[in-house]
């Protein structure tokens, strides 16, 4: 499948499963990460810059979620 063609399970692989490989550039990139936040303690422009770029993180992977598993349309209410 081409990279501009992915499907949403390729495109949740991409975002959230490669973040839990044993591999020394993920483990870097994690370190790397985790100081980052550390340091945006004291740095408030970094804090606001480091929740957006986890809000959409978060969004971008939600969305891959909701299209591999849809939520069920809402029965209706007997009664």
């Amino acid at each position: 499948m081409a990279l501009g063609h992915a499907g949403p399970r390729q495109l949740l692989e991409r975002t959230l499963l490669l973040e839990f490989q044993d591999l020394p550039e993920v483990r870097e990139n994690s370190t790397a990460w985790g100081e980052l936040r550390a340091h945006s303690v004291f740095d408030p422009q970094l804090r606001e810059e480091l929740a957006a770029a986890g809000a959409a993180w978060a969004a971008e992977t939600a969305g891959h979620l909701a299209e591999l598993c849809p939520a069920p349309s809402p029965r209706p209410r007997s009664g």
